[in-house]
């Protein structure tokens, strides 16, 4: 959590039945920067409204300048500072249960760096979705859904080409194919071998290629797929543990607990519960 370095900042209730929701937002003039070794509780994007930081994002650095920022995925570790006495920047947390499908379908990984953004029109976007959130009715809560949805694709369209990040991801095709082939096949018994031999390259190259593109190994990446799936199926429908797990490309019940819980800190009967009582005391 940031401390002393914060103007202004309001961190609001959780929406587990919506689609995306604003978790908390923030304004920063450095004098000490942030630093979070396990990575932050939510993903998170920051902007850059003035003068220039340093981003450190796993084993990476980047000089950020205005209208530059970044998105980092949650629980990926991550610091930035200022570089010049100037910088300011501005930061929303969020979460939802459409994060994980979008950020598949926008290839966005444990972080990415953006460019050339009109900050000052997305600055007011958060600013409003800040003044939205105060309110705390249904209705506020359903705008600033939708406005959060229309955050991240601004942010992602304003981008110079999109998007960028640190190894010039996504070139290779070889790559593209195998994720793609993920995304298509999680919920199938599919092994690295089988993806590298769909993409036409050795399973050691497979690896490298998710290494070096997006920080995680092709299991990794598989897995995260099939628990974004299993969070949706247990918030929104009465299958049992052991459907969810199989439907979602499990071979066992013990391997879909253990993984849900490595990847999300929770059980996924905790998650069900917490989801269930949140959504009963709306």
């Amino acid at each position: 959590m940031l401390s002393e370095n914060i103007d202004s900042y309001t961190e609001l209730n959780v929406e587990y039945e919506l689609p995306f929701y604003l978790r908390s937002t923030g304004y920063n003039d450095f004098t000490k920067g942030a630093d979070y070794p396990n990575g932050y509780m939510r993903h998170y994007i920051c902007i850059v409204l003035e003068g220039k930081c340093l981003l450190k994002a796993g084993t990476y650095s980047y000089h950020l300048k205005k209208n530059d920022g970044f998105f980092i995925r949650a629980h990926f570790p991550f610091s930035y500072k200022s570089i010049t006495k100037n910088c300011r920047t501005q930061w929303i947390s969020f979460d939802g249960y459409a994060t994980i499908p979008l950020f598949s379908r926008l290839d966005l990984q444990n972080y990415m760096i953006f460019h050339n953004l009109d900050c000052d029109s997305l600055s007011y976007s958060l600013s409003q979705m800040y003044y939205i959130s105060i309110n705390g009715d249904l209705t506020s809560k359903l705008n600033n859904s939708a406005l959060t949805y229309k955050f991240l694709i601004d942010v992602y369209t304003q981008s110079e080409q999109g998007i960028a990040n640190s190894d010039g991801a996504y070139k290779n095709n070889a790559f593209l194919f195998a994720k793609r082939y993920i995304d298509q096949f999680y919920m199938n018994d599919i092994t690295q071998p089988e993806i590298a031999d769909a993409a036409g390259i050795t399973p050691q190259h497979l690896c490298r290629l998710f290494k070096s593109n997006i920080h995680m190994t092709p299991v990794r990446y598989l897995n995260e797929i099939r628990i974004g799936q299993a969070q949706i199926l247990l918030r929104k429908t009465s299958l049992s543990i052991v459907q969810i797990g199989e439907k979602v490309g499990f071979a066992t019940p013990h391997y879909f607990s253990s993984t849900f819980k490595r990847i999300c800190g929770n059980t996924p009967s905790q998650y069900r519960e917490i989801a269930r009582i949140a959504a009963n005391s709306n």
